[in-house]
Parts: C-alpha cells; structure tokens; sequence
C-alpha cells in the first residue's frame, strides 16, 4: 500500500474528524506500527493522536490532542496519559499538539530541535507566527456542554442560575428550584455532571465572565458584579483556579 524507499526522520500524522481514523484500512495502522522502530521522530497534529493510539504505539506514553476530543481519547484508550492542557508534549520520540495551529507551534518546536532557537525565530518571522504562546489550551475550551446536551434536571438549574447569577447562590435554593430536598438534589445532581452543584454555578459565572470580558468593555468592576461577584479579587481567584491566568490578561488574549 504504502511504497515509501527512502529513511524516514520525522512522520507528522495530520488531524481529522476521529470517526475517519477508525474507518481507514487496517493496513494502515499495520504499516504504521511496523514503520515506527524506523521513524526517529513520531508526530501528530491535533487528533492525529487517535491513528498513533489505534496503531498501538501510545501505551504508557503521555500526548495530548485537541481538548473537545481529550475525553473521549481517555475513554476510548484508559492505557494512554491524556493531558488535555498542553498545547503540545514531547514523550520519548512521540510529539503531539492540540489543535491545528498548535500543529505549528510543534512544527516549530522539531526546527528548534533541529537547527537551533535562531533560525526557528527566523521561520517563525517569516511565517508572521509569535513564537512565545500560551501554552494552555484549556483557555479555548468550554466548562460547560452545549445547554441542548444537559440533561432535563441540570437545564432547569442552568436556566434558573443564569437568570439569577448576579445574586448569591446556596444549595437550598437551587434543590427548591427543582422541588428536590438539598441532599437528594445534591446526590443525583453530581451523578449527571460527574461535579457537585456549588462548581457548576462556578462555572455559569466563568462562562459568562469569559464573554463579558472578550466582547464587552466594562470595566472589571462591572464585570465582576454581573457575575456574582462583589470584589475584583473574587473574579481573579476564579480566572486563576480554572486556567491560572487574571481576568485581565484573559481581556488581552481574547478581547474583541
């Protein structure tokens, strides 16, 4: 199938849908497992990580891949150290990054390894490309699944959260909202989102402290405030548990 002659220095498996890896020809994953003793570099770009994992080559080894689909790479192989966060990770001779553009920021990398910091700034210049970058992909990711994905109870609680996140939120307010006493409420709440109810009204205020701060331009006082908070230093604390950056610098990254 595959009628490749020359040494191979550096394999780079490019990203998919990971549905499409699980229909290619078992040939592949064949050729892929036979070919890596002779590979000095194995790399993948965002869900590339699914081939290399199906091939058998990520037991024991720690990758990351794009973060909307870490979970599932964890479920699908328990064998395998998924660290979600990274942008990319280097494990032995195994390279693999999160989404398509941390892809250059791997690319990057492998040109350091290769030639030196100089020239890679050189490339990076000429590809109009910062070469210091942020260097959690969580930043990107969503706390919370789509509303239409939560099941009846939790979206009740999302909808009466949200209308109400500016005020302070306890547990007996929200069981009484769904007409359950708080310690059922409590139990079967943390059962459909594997986290107690007190970390999702966290993350409704996260959420929405995210999109005030990339499209609004209130003042992080204001902001604050609409999220449930009466001092700055609260909205920070959060901002610094979730992805250990500010407020503020999470405005500079994303604002609009």
């Amino acid at each position: 199938m595959f009628n490749i002659t020359t040494p191979i220095d550096t394999l780079i498996i490019a990203g998919t849908h990971p549905n499409l890896f699980e229909n290619l020809d078992e040939t592949v994953y064949t050729w892929l497992k036979q070919i890596y003793p002779q590979v000095n570099r194995l790399a993948s770009i965002c869900v590339g990580t699914f081939l290399m994992a199906k091939s058998g080559l990520l037991k024991n080894k720690t990758v990351t891949t794009h973060w909307k689909y870490a979970g599932l790479l964890k479920s699908m192989y328990p064998e395998i150290h998924v660290d979600a966060r990274s942008i990319f990770l280097k494990d032995g001779n195994i390279y693999s990054s999160g989404g398509i553009t941390s892809g250059i920021n791997l690319a990057l990398h492998l040109v350091e390894e290769d030639v030196g910091r100089d020239i890679t700034i050189q490339v990076a210049k000429h590809l109009v490309f910062g070469v210091h970058r942020l260097s959690d992909q969580s930043l990107f990711s969503e706390e919370l699944p789509a509303v239409e994905n939560m099941s009846e109870l939790v979206q009740k609680v999302y909808h009466y959260a949200n209308a109400r996140i500016e005020e302070t939120l306890n547990l007996e307010q929200l069981a009484s909202a769904v007409n359950m006493s708080p310690r059922n409420f409590s139990r079967v709440f943390k059962k459909e989102t594997s986290f107690p109810p007190g970390q999702f009204i966290e993350k409704i205020r996260l959420e929405k402290a995210k999109q005030l701060l990339a499209y609004t331009a209130d003042t992080l006082t204001i902001i604050s405030v609409q999220c449930g908070y009466d001092q700055v230093s609260s909205l920070n604390k959060l901002f610094y548990k979730y992805y250990k950056i500010s407020a503020i610098q999470y405005r500079k990254t994303f604002q609009h």
